[in-house]
């Protein structure tokens, strides 16, 4: 059986971008595609997943479509890691950079991986038979690639920030199994790789 899976990188995209973009892995889906979004969508998507949110954090509109996407929400994407990760509080991806946020984990869940579509195996339609239940083994936050780890210099000193070098979010993975073998091949047609400057809070 050959592997179909289109994967889409969102690097630094803005909340507003996503909604032109849900539009094509509808499409996606209505074609029998499977879809993995990956990357840093800056958004969290309920209290849980950040460290001060307010009475009013999940109101907010962008939060609450990115929240209709996902399956527990009657969409169509499993959000990986919460899925794996249910009741895991304090689990964030990203920290502001000049607060020395990470050494406290005052962060936020921004970086994400989404998967929507049905498994590999041949009675993929039968019922909880999706790629996410069938071929994801194990998601998690690789926290020991955070700038800041126990026994660096405080990240104040005399008032004054320390700068750690690195980026401020720390990288998400998951681990697939039961997965057909794959020949070498180029980048899908309809997968994409989107960087764009303008951001959104968090």
């Amino acid at each position: 059986m050959g592997l179909e899976l289109d994967a889409m990188i969102l690097k630094g995209s803005s909340s507003s971008s996503h909604f032109s973009k849900y539009y094509r892995w509808e499409s996606l889906l209505h074609q029998g595609r499977r879809i993995i979004v990956v990357g840093d969508l800056n958004i969290a998507p309920t209290a849980m997943d950040r460290c001060d949110a307010g009475p009013d954090f999940e109101k907010n509109e962008f939060r609450r479509w990115f929240r209709s996407l996902l399956v527990e929400y009657g969409g169509p994407f499993f959000d990986v890691f919460r899925t794996k990760h249910p009741d895991r509080r304090d689990a964030y991806t990203c920290w502001p950079q000049n607060t020395g946020a990470e050494e406290f984990n005052f962060g936020t869940r921004i970086d994400h991986i989404l998967s929507a579509g049905s498994c590999l195996h041949p009675e993929h339609d039968l019922q909880d038979h999706n790629f996410m239940t069938c071929h994801v083994k194990e998601c998690d936050i690789m926290i020991q690639y955070k700038r800041w780890k126990p026994g660096n210099t405080l990240r104040w000193k005399a008032r004054r920030s320390i700068k750690l070098e690195g980026s401020d979010h720390a990288p998400v993975f998951t681990r697939l199994g039961e997965i057909p073998g794959v020949s070498e091949h180029s980048t899908p047609a309809l997968s994409a790789s989107v960087n764009l400057n303008e951001k959104t809070t968090c």
